[in-house]
């Protein structure tokens, strides 16, 4: 945790990449005409399929002021032929519970720590049943057996089931063993032979009583904030106030939010409150931020937008200095595009095939990253990205947004309404049609292109 927080304090933006179990589990897909919320809300939505599908991987690119990328760390199908070592996942994954279920648990553990408090809070258990009034006299008369003696030995109390303990508890911290609060002993939760949990008696002033129960109060909070993991990672990059980035991000960002912060609202308009609250710096999407190149600069501007190719098209314009022809509309580049490398402490990535590992979330991380040092530049003008920031700052908090005709989602504000002057539905397709067969019909026919019916 020291490093990576290190890392983000000293990082002027920091780079995000997920893998996930899966995205869809229906056809057809998205439909393209769909409006943002119902692409967000629907069975086959954004929120629904990141609270369905598990976040395996999670890539951290930290880009210090010199460029010098950090970096650490779609089906099952897809990812195994990609190499993803599925059982190292299992065996040593990082854990992770979402910050609301963390704080819930830490919140019990604090109420629970005081005796005093759980006492005046939960009301009496009132015991009917002959049965678990025997139960009930035969533990406290084993309790006042074992206070009268001389042993040293721990008390070990019948198993039980969650009823009986609770029975226990209550009985266990009511002052009649002839002591104030702390009684003379504290109690543990132990497994017991059978495998099933049984409370324990230790002997013990008060004063040790107290250290002990102050002990197992902190072990259970330090167990907890073991499971959150990663969560606490998410939660050091809100604070350090970065800007962030990522790489057709709508997905990235359900699934981060929901494995990590909470349950993702029904909203989108919610859904943005919440991204924003995360990410209170701003985020940006790459592979908006290339269409805008396009768009405004497409002579200038690399054809394919999906990382892999990108982050190969700009690396090779960064290594060869090549600048683009101010000529037919073309961006006049005014600075060297940056290099952008790894830290000297991390070498994983660091080799002349690296590209082999894209669908690493690290490795994935790291071409978003330096993806962005590259547009940035380019759209900004500016010799780096600390002062080309400014400039992009336009373009923040928009998502691209994959079988749509809306321009992007806004993170910030409204979604730019589409431009829909007339739309032609086609039907009649067979099943496995392909969609560039689709758009090159509609190219001979001289039409726009929208989507296709069943």
């Amino acid at each position: 945790m020291p490093t990576i927080r290190d890392a983000i304090d000293h990082a002027s933006f920091v780079a995000v990449d997920c893998e996930m179990t899966g995205l869809f589990d229906y056809e057809p897909k998205p439909w393209y005409l769909d409006d943002m919320q119902t692409r967000y809300e629907d069975v086959c939505g954004v929120a629904a399929n990141a609270q369905k599908f598990g976040l395996i991987q999670i890539g951290l690119a930290a880009f210090a002021p010199s460029l010098t990328g950090l970096g650490w760390a779609s089906s099952l199908e897809f990812l195994s032929g990609c190499g993803f070592d599925f059982n190292k996942c299992i065996r040593h994954g990082v854990p992770y519970m979402t910050a609301v279920a963390r704080d819930a648990r830490l919140a019990r553990v604090a109420r629970e720590a005081s005796a005093k408090e759980r006492a005046s809070q939960q009301p009496l258990i009132q015991l009917t049943a002959q049965r678990d009034i025997d139960f009930k006299e035969d533990f406290l008369a084993r309790v006042r057996d074992w206070l009268a003696s001389d042993t040293e030995e721990a008390l070990l109390l019948p198993s039980s089931n969650s009823f009986q303990r609770a029975v226990q508890h209550q009985e266990l911290r009511r002052p009649q063993f002839g002591a104030p609060d702390p009684p003379g002993f504290h109690v543990e939760v132990v497994k017991g032979p059978s495998g099933y949990n049984q409370l324990r008696l230790v002997k013990a002033d008060p004063e040790v009583a107290a250290a002990a129960r102050a002990a197992a109060t902190s072990k259970a909070q330090a167990d907890i904030h073991a499971a959150a993991g990663f969560t606490a990672v998410l939660e050091m990059l809100r604070g350090a106030g970065k800007p962030v980035v990522g790489h057709n991000a709508f997905f990235d960002l359900a699934f981060i939010l929901s494995s990590f912060a909470t349950q993702l609202p029904p909203s989108l308009r919610a859904f943005k409150e919440l991204v924003r609250a995360w990410f209170p710096a701003g985020f940006w999407d790459t592979k908006h931020l290339a269409c805008q190149l396009q768009a405004a600069q497409p002579a200038a501007a690399p054809e394919d937008t999906s990382l892999g190719a990108l982050y190969a098209d700009l690396e090779a314009r960064a290594a060869g200095g090549v600048a683009s022809d101010p000529g037919e509309g073309g961006l006049i580049q005014t600075a060297p595009l940056p290099t952008v490398g790894h830290s000297v402490t991390f070498d994983r990535y660091d080799f002349a095939g690296a590209s082999m590992l894209a669908h690493e979330a690290g490795y994935d991380a790291f071409m978003t990253g330096a993806v962005f040092a590259r547009l940035a530049v380019l759209l900004g003008g500016a010799e780096t990205v600390q002062a080309a920031l400014p400039a992009l700052a336009a373009l923040r908090g928009r998502l691209n947004v994959t079988r749509s005709d809306y321009a992007y989602i806004n993170l910030e504000g409204p979604d730019p309404e589409p431009r829909r002057p007339k739309v032609l539905w086609v039907s009649g397709f067979e099943a496995g049609s392909l969609t560039g067969g689709s758009l090159a019909r509609c190219g001979d026919w001289r039409l726009g292109f929208a989507g296709c019916g069943e």
